[in-house]
Order: C-alpha cells, then sequence, then structure tokens
C-alpha cells in the first residue's frame, strides 16, 4: 500500500508542476516582448539598412546569421539593457526566449557548454563498447546514443535557436524521456523476453511518431511541445522514484533510481525560468535559470552512468555467464522499430514541412489555385485528370459493377452477351471494331502464324488510330458514353493473348467472355486466356477485407490531395518557391500520389472481378518506397502488364541471355503502348531512354557486386546492407524523375528541374534530407523482411 501512496504523491506532484508551468508560459505578461511597439520600431529601423550590411552577414556565416535576424537580436539586447536600467520587468521575445548576449556567435554559450557536459558521460558510456551483463544491457547502451544525440541537439538549439533546431531538441528530448520510460517498465514488470522489450519499444515508437508527425502538421506552439517534453519527463523520473522505493534494499537500485529524484526536484528551474538580466555580476546577460538547469543536471546524468556501471559490474561478478540481452540489434524486429523511429524524426523534419508549405503557396498562386476543387474535406486538388474522372463517377461505376456482377451470377449462360451489351453502351458503334477484331482473330487461331501475324497487326493498328487517327473515324453521333480510344491499349494486349493462346478446345464463350469482361475491360488487371480459363473463385471474406483496403487507400489518397496539392504545383510549372529539398519532397509527395491513384483504381476493377469470380493478377502487390532495386520495382509495379510484357516480348527475344537488347524492346513498346500521339510521344520516348539508362546502370553494378573482387565485401553484413540501402534511394530517385518526365513532358520538366537545382544555395544538404527519409523505409524494408524470414525458418 506504501508504494501505491508514494507512487501517486509522486504523480501528483509531477502534474502539479504541470499545471503551474501550463499557467505560467500562457502568462501574456511576459511573452510580448516582440509585440511592443519600441521593439517592432527597432527592428524595422534596423532592417531597413540590411542592404548595406553584406560585410557583417560575412563575419557570421559560420552559424547563418541573416541580416535581420543580427536586428532582432540587437534590438533584443537593447531593449533588455534599458529595461534593466529602469528596473523594470524583463519579458522574452520571439519564441519565447530571453535576450543573451552573444559569444563566438552562439546565443547562449554557456548552455551550449553544459549540454555538451551533459551528454559526455552518456557519449563515453557508448563509445567505450561498456558491455554490461545485465539483461537489461543493450537497452542502456541504446538509451545513452539516444541522451548523447539528445544533449548535441540541445547544445545546436541553444547555439542557433532555429525553428529546424527547436523541432529536433524537442524531438531527441521525448524520444530520450519515452526510451527511459520504456526502460523502467520493463524493471519495474522484469519483462526479460524479447517480445517484450519489442512492445515497449512499438509503444514508444508510435507515440513519437504521432508526436513528431503530429507537431508541425498542428503547429503547436513552443510553450505546448516544453509542457509535453517537461510532463513526459515528469511522469517518467515518477516512475523510476517509485521503482527505487519499491527495490530500497538494493544499494545498486539507488544509484540508478535516485538520480531521478534529484532531476524531478530541479525540475523548478525550469518552471521558475528567471531572466538573465535580473542577475548581477560578471555572468550579467548570460546565465538564466535553464542555463543553471543544463549546470546542475551535469553531476545527476554523471551519477546514472556510474549506477549502470557498477549495476554491470555486480552483474559480471556474481554470475559466470551474463544472461541473454533483452535488445540486440540483429533482433529484426527491434530495427525495424529503431529506423521507423528514425524515419519519424527524418520525415517530420525533412518532408512535412514542405507539404505544409506547398499548399499554402498553391493557394497564393492563381494559376495552381484554379486547380483546387472543393470537397467534403476542403479544397482538393483535382487537376489530375484520370483521377478526376474516376471519383467522380465513383458512385456509377459502384452501380454498374454490383448490376452486371448479380446479373452475370445470376443467369451464367448469358454472361457473354452481359459483357458485349456492356461494352455497346459504352462505346457505341465502337463497338464493332473490337467485335470484328476479336472475331478475325479468334477464327484464325487453328492457323497460328496467321492468328499471330493478324493479332500483331490489329493491335498495332489500334495503339496507332486511337493516337493518331481516331477523330477521322470517329461517329460523335453514335459515341456511346466513353470514347472506345481510351480502352483499345487494353483491347489491343488481349487479342495477341488469344492469338497465341487461343486453342481449338476453347469455346467461343468463354474467348468472348474474357475479351469483353467488364471488369477487365476499362483498365485492366491485364489477363492471359489461360489464366482466366483456369481462373477459381475467391472466397466471399477475401472479397470483404479486399474491399476495406480500398476503402482505405481512398481516404489516404483524399487526405493527402487535400494537404499537399502536388499534382496542380508540378502541372502548373510553380516551382520557383521550391528550393532543392522542397522539390525533392514534393517529388516524393507526388510519386506516392500517383501510387495511390493507380492502386485504387486498378485495385477497384479487380475486386470487380474477384466478386465476379475472377481470380484477377495484382498490379502493385507492394508499396512504391520499399523497392530496392528497378528490376523489383518494375516486376512490383502494373504487374499484369510487366507479366504480359515479358511473357510476349522479352522472352521471345531472348530474355536474361540478351538482356541488353531486348530491354530496349520493351520499353520502347511500352512507349508506344502508353501513348503515341505527337505531343507525347517524345516524352515516352525519352522516358523509356532513361529507364533503359538506368537499367543498364543497375545491371552493370549487380554484376560488379557479384563477382569474385567483392567478396570480402558481401561477407559483411553492414556493408551488404549499406549497398542495398544505396541501391534502394537510386532506385527511388531514379523511379521519380523518370516517372514525371513522361507525365510532365520530359525536357521540359527535366530543364524545370535543373533550374531549382541551381538556384539552391544548400543543395547537398536539403538532398541529404529527403534520402535519409528514402534510406530510414529501406532499413524497415529489410529489417521486416528478415523478421519475415527468421519466422519461416522457426516454422
Amino acid at each position: 500500500m506504501h508504494r501505491l501512496v508514494i507512487f501517486g504523491t509522486w504523480l501528483l506532484l509531477a502534474f502539479s508542476w504541470l499545471l503551474f508551468a501550463l499557467f505560467y508560459l500562457d502568462n501574456p505578461h511576459q511573452h510580448g516582448g516582440h509585440r511592443l511597439p519600441k521593439y517592432q520600431i527597432c527592428v524595422s529601423q534596423c532592417e531597413a539598412g540590411c542592404t548595406e550590411r553584406a560585410e557583417e552577414e560575412l563575419l557570421v556565416a559560420l552559424f547563418d546569421w541573416t541580416c535581420n535576424e543580427e536586428c532582432a537580436h540587437w534590438c533584443e539586447v537593447s531593449d533588455s539593457e534599458i529595461r534593466s536600467s529602469l528596473q523594470e520587468p524583463q519579458v522574452k521575445y520571439s519564441r519565447g526566449r530571453w535576450a543573451f548576449y552573444r559569444i563566438c556567435y552562439m546565443e547562449e554559450f554557456l548552455s551550449v557548454l553544459f549540454s555538451l557536459l551533459n551528454g559526455l558521460p552518456y557519449l563515453y558510456y557508448f563509445a567505450a563498447s561498456m558491455h554490461s551483463a545485465h539483461w537489461l544491457g543493450s537497452v542502456l547502451k541504446v538509451s545513452a546514443a539516444f541522451h548523447s544525440i539528445t544533449w548535441i541537439l540541445s547544445a545546436l538549439f541553444h547555439a542557433r535557436p532555429t525553428d529546424f533546431f527547436e523541432h529536433l531538441d524537442y524531438s531527441g528530448v521525448i524520444l530520450t524521456c519515452l526510451v527511459e520510460f520504456a526502460t523502467v517498465l520493463l524493471r519495474v514488470a522484469d519483462c526479460r523476453d524479447g517480445r517484450a522489450c519489442n512492445m515497449a519499444l512499438s509503444g514508444g515508437a508510435l507515440l513519437f511518431g504521432a508526436y513528431s508527425v503530429g507537431m508541425p502538421i498542428l503547429n503547436f506552439p513552443w510553450r505546448v511541445q516544453q509542457l509535453l517534453s517537461q510532463g513526459v519527463l515528469g511522469v517518467t523520473a515518477a516512475l523510476w522514484i517509485w521503482y527505487g522505493v519499491r527495490e530500497r534494499h538494493n544499494p545498486l537500485t539507488q544509484h540508478i533510481a535516485m538520480p531521478w529524484a534529484f532531476l524531478l526536484v530541479f525540475c523548478v528551474l525550469e518552471l521558475v525560468d528567471l531572466p538573465p538580466f535580473d542577475m548581477p555580476g560578471p555572468l550579467y546577460g548570460l546565465v538564466d535559470s535553464h542555463c543553471l538547469w543544463h549546470l546542475v543536471t551535469i553531476p545527476i546524468n554523471a551519477w546514472i552512468v556510474y549506477g549502470w556501471t557498477l549495476e554491470g559490474d555486480a552483474e559480471r561478478n556474481g554470475k559466470k555467464g551474463s544472461e541473454r540481452q533483452c535488445l540486440h540489434w540483429r533482433n529484426a524486429e527491434q530495427r525495424a522499430i529503431i529506423w521507423t523511429g528514425i524515419f519519424l524524426i527524418a520525415f517530420s523534419v525533412a518532408v512535412v514541412p514542405t507539404w505544409l508549405q506547398s499548399g499554402q503557396l498553391c493557394s497564393q498562386h492563381t494559376r495552381c489555385r484554379r486547380e483546387l476543387r472543393p470537397s467534403w474535406l476542403g479544397s482538393m486538388d483535382l487537376s489530375d485528370p484520370q483521377w478526376r474522372a474516376f471519383r467522380e463517377k465513383l458512385p456509377l461505376l459502384v452501380a454498374v459493377a454490383v448490376s452486371t456482377t448479380l446479373l452475370r451470377r445470376a443467369c451464367p449462360r448469358l454472361k457473354p452477351v452481359v459483357a458485349f451489351l456492356y461494352c455497346l453502351v459504352l462505346h457505341g458503334l465502337g463497338a464493332a471494331i473490337f467485335l470484328g477484331s476479336f472475331l478475325l482473330v479468334f477464327y484464325l487461331r487453328r492457323f497460328r502464324t496467321a492468328a499471330m501475324t493478324a493479332g500483331w497487326s490489329l493491335a498495332l493498328c489500334l495503339l496507332y488510330v486511337k493516337d493518331v487517327r481516331w477523330a477521322e473515324i470517329s461517329t460523335p453521333g453514335l459515341a456511346g458514353l466513353h470514347d472506345w480510344r481510351l480502352v483499345a491499349k487494353y483491347a489491343a494486349l488481349r487479342l495477341i493473348s488469344i492469338a497465341a493462346e487461343a486453342k481449338p478446345q476453347h469455346a467461343l464463350w468463354q474467348s468472348f467472355d474474357f475479351f469483353f469482361h467488364p471488369a477487365l475491360w476499362l483498365a485492366g488487371p491485364i489477363m492471359s486466356l489461360d489464366d482466366f480459363v483456369t481462373s477459381s473463385p475467391p472466397s466471399f471474406k477475401l472479397c470483404v477485407f479486399y474491399g476495406l483496403r480500398i476503402i482505405g487507400l481512398l481516404l489516404l489518397q483524399e487526405f493527402l490531395l487535400t494537404w499537399v496539392p502536388f499534382f496542380a504545383i508540378l502541372q502548373t510549372q510553380m516551382l520557383d518557391p521550391f528550393r532543392t529539398r522542397s522539390f525533392a519532397s514534393l517529388l516524393y509527395a507526388a510519386i506516392n500520389g500517383l501510387w495511390l491513384k493507380f492502386a485504387v483504381m486498378w485495385r477497384f476493377f479487380r475486386l470487380w472481378a474477384l466478386f465476379d469470380g475472377i481470380q484477377a493478377p495484382e498490379n502493385i502487390p507492394r508499396c512504391i518506397n520499399t523497392h530496392r532495386t528497378l528490376t523489383g520495382f518494375w516486376q512490383g509495379w502494373h504487374c499484369s502488364f510487366n507479366r504480359w510484357v515479358v511473357h510476349y516480348i522479352y522472352i521471345p527475344l531472348g530474355g536474361r541471355k540478351n538482356r541488353f537488347f531486348s530491354v530496349w524492346v520493351v520499353f520502347l513498346f511500352s512507349a508506344y503502348w502508353h501513348d503515341v500521339s505527337a505531343e507525347n510521344w517524345p516524352a515516352l520516348f525519352l522516358w523509356g531512354l532513361l529507364n533503359v539508362f538506368h537499367l543498364s546502370l543497375e545491371w552493370a553494378v549487380q554484376t560488379l557486386w557479384k563477382s569474385g573482387w567483392c567478396s570480402g565485401l558481401r561477407s559483411r553484413t553492414w556493408i551488404r546492407n549499406g549497398f542495398e540501402c544505396a541501391a534502394g534511394m537510386f532506385t527511388s530517385a531514379a523511379i521519380s524523375v523518370t516517372t514525371f518526365v513522361g507525365v510532365l513532358g520530359g525536357p521540359t520538366f527535366l530543364q524545370s528541374f535543373a533550374e531549382v537545382v541551381t538556384r539552391s544555395t544548400n543543395w547537398f544538404l536539403d538532398a541529404a534530407g529527403v534520402l535519409l527519409v528514402l534510406g530510414c523505409i529501406i532499413q524497415v524494408t529489410m529489417a521486416m523482411e528478415d523478421a519475415v524470414a527468421a519466422d519461416g525458418k522457426q516454422s
């Protein structure tokens, strides 16, 4: 009972301090310094001469202080000195900070020094390879690493207080406190199983992900972020104190738990937050209560590391062998959790701000704003014609899918009739073109050479006519509800499949139903005749769960297009406001938006086929971010079309034995199949050339990597993982560039991209942020694949 009383007392104390902090931090009289008229006049007068102060900006280029920031700092110090001389209370300025004298171009020199000293014990514990025999020794190593990183981020923020470093500082504090929270939970529950460690890390990763991504989106002020960090710290310290009271008979435990009691007591320095200019003496204008907080935590952190060392030594001396570690890097699940946390930090810093900025910039741009349409979530980017047409006609498509499926299941003998009536209503007299082509190829099936010649000739003619000569033979009065040219490319592939696979035993109604199948008619998936005939109906449960997944993807696409109008920005060429990182983040959003668009559309028609009893192939079986090679990407993007190309073009030309030649024919045919019109063919031709170049480069690197020269490198796990991660980042970059070359006009897009890159001043660091996001995704993917492989071996 006494333990619960002590624990409740500390929790009550922690939350009382949080309420006091909330009241104190929301005091408007203390945070209005940047809104004072005198301060604003001072800043405006100083900024008026910024163009004449280029030399001063060069002197502070190490920390990238701009002229406007110099003016703000000079006015803050001047106003604070006047207030001190008049004995008026000090106020905080922008971002809730006191005014400080700079030393060595650092905003808070002593806080920077004390932060580095705080992280020094943890850095020594981590770098000195102190392997603890305790079952939590590996967790302590990870905790020491996070503590070191957090204190380094704190030093950077106090040296250069920008929004970027502020977000990193608070993220580091939250992450470290969550790691300590998971550690004390494992100690309290005495969970020595690796699964328990995984669950604790997963919970911390989810909470940290909600914080990292939610804070930039919700745009909470710094006061709320400080309140959250202090709250997590208070609850964690209370749990450590409770653990120390429970294990009070163990002297080693006191060295681990008692420092947290002092840490919680000295939190009052964070809450009081005394200004520096009220302190007389030689440290006048350099020390505030937050700086003192960093000073008093130096011995506390050294005490914590000392307790870890004593515990490890006692465990090592008391037993012959060490216990199995709760956390070890070879555990694939734990690697996935750790890399997920790193991904969330990189994503929230490098990608989320740009996505938030893109919506504001688009609303201010006339051409871009015209592409936005009102929706149930607000202004939504519906500039992509394919997605706009699918979204507007989705209720009609659902009604048609339900009615045709019920009719075909009720009367199986009428399946071919229903299929052709569906085609006739859609295309009017255009259906006669498809009917005549089908009958000609089908009745020539006994003569394989003639059937193949007729099939390929008719297919190539359809692909040419639909883009070049279709207007001369169209009949607007009898055209039906949907242009026949929009589905001609899928009909052309089915013609070739019938010519190659139709056998005498295939009945007319089977081939007819395959060619005119309602679910596969508009957008695929593409199937061979043999797969269609031998397909077995799926279970109703599978269809329902598949439909729920499609609804989830549809909602995700709706939110993404409302949040980031990437299609409108790219199509209107509104690229000037974006630098390299912003442009790369925009491409990252657009390539994921394209994946979501095609995933929803293709999976909808596949769901239609599943309910009709046809096991159509999945066009996009995996996320676009998880591919580590271009070969794997093309095996997982529009799979049904790629299987068709491999079966009817790549293998007949020699396959892998002649792949450097076959790939040229494959991508030239792909460009011809997509669009052969004069305005789009150059961009698609360039798209095909870039794909061939990237694939050839990848195959050459893979050949070198698999050769005997690299056998020593392949034997090292970290080098092999790094190579696969680099290959994945190259794949993602190549996919983004080549895709938008084909979508946005080829040379025009490359010229715009080159202009944006050359105008950037920090292109390397900006691009590195996006590449870090991609690298983290690849690492998570590899860890998940290793976990699945390990489970398969155990079973």
